[in-house]
């Protein structure tokens, strides 16, 4: 007998700083917001028809304030990008900027509550790949701040993160760059792919040193992990849903002992649930590029009783790339 993993809409208690501090922060940042949204929304339209105004006090936790206005945080900052026109505002759906708190107690430190944008999405630059595309949707966005509120018309490139999305999108600003003709939009959109370039770079090496090692990998079997539930009732409702890949190891970029066998058994959680949304899955026959950490570094209540010695896992976005990324990570990675 096996015992089925589950995901939870909570923040993992993982050991290492990187995934208990940074990871964990994010999570719970994320998972807040849509909590309140999710309510605020259910609680809004419970009762009505579809054509009632349905009014909503939305709250966001926002992510730690930036001072970094750069493009490069921007960009590493958001999920949704578009150009867009204003064509409104809603007073009952408020915020605090980003980080503050929202709503009709007003916004952080006392701020008055900043009412939301209504932002129609004329040009989607980017966009989560499993959402419906959002051209032609008008989102409500919670402004950055209270400096250079926007006037109807006002024509921008919007850099938000998504808040909640389903009948109503809700956005949180992060940057906007104003455009005035079809010639300012290429020019952002021209910046949009060198940052983009720069992000890659940055993300190789960041993740090269929190790494055990770096391989580029033939994904030869996936299966499920075997653990009697005596075993795996070590768990809790926040383990993962895991699967155990074995892979052979074609190339070795780096390695934290300069050392690697050359065949490797790596963790990686399956499905898509708001906590490993971004995680990558490998199949059988792949050729991966991986950022490989420790088994050992993730507490028991996320392993369940499943063995760490010589085993790996990956967990993030960034643990994974494409095998024709080799080249580059290549470079930016030397011996």
């Amino acid at each position: 007998m096996q015992r089925a993993y589950r995901d939870s809409t909570r923040r993992w208690p993982v050991a290492s700083s990187r995934f208990g501090n940074e990871a964990g922060r994010n999570m719970d940042v994320r998972v807040t917001r849509l909590l309140i949204l999710g309510a605020a929304i259910a609680a809004a339209g419970c009762g009505k028809n579809d054509s009632e105004t349905t009014k909503l006090t939305v709250i966001p936790q926002g992510s730690e304030p930036s001072s970094d206005t750069t493009l490069l945080s921007a960009v590493a900052r958001s999920t949704i990008i578009f150009a867009g026109t204003v064509v409104g505002f809603d007073s009952s759906i408020t915020g605090g900027g980003v980080g503050g708190r929202g709503g009709r107690g007003g916004g952080r430190g006392g701020a008055p509550a900043l009412p939301a944008i209504q932002v129609r999405m004329d040009s989607v630059l980017r966009q989560p790949a499993a959402m419906v595309n959002l051209k032609g949707r008008i989102a409500l966005m919670l402004p950055r701040d209270s400096t250079a509120y926007p006037a109807i018309d006002h024509r921008a490139v919007f850099f938000t993160y998504g808040l909640i999305s389903g009948k109503i999108l809700g956005v949180q600003e992060v940057k906007r760059i104003t455009i005035t003709s079809g010639s300012a939009l290429a020019s952002v959109k021209a910046q949009l792919i060198k940052t983009d370039s720069a992000l890659v770079d940055s993300t190789i090496v960041a993740g090269a040193r929190d790494a055990d090692a770096v391989v580029l990998v033939r994904v030869d079997s996936v299966v499920p992990p075997n653990v009697p539930d005596s075993i795996a009732a070590l768990g809790s409702e926040h383990t993962p849903d895991w699967a155990i890949a074995t892979a052979h190891v074609l190339k070795l970029y780096r390695s934290q002992t300069g050392t690697i066998s050359p065949d490797v058994v790596a963790l990686f959680p399956k499905g898509g649930t708001s906590l490993t949304e971004n995680a990558p899955e490998l199949q059988v026959g792949q050729r991966r590029i991986l950022w490989l950490h420790q088994l050992s570094r993730l507490p028991a209540a996320l392993r369940a009783g499943i063995p760490t010695a010589g085993r790996y896992f990956i967990l993030e976005a960034r643990d994974a790339r494409a095998a024709s990324d080799s080249g580059r990570v290549g470079l930016l990675l030397p011996p």
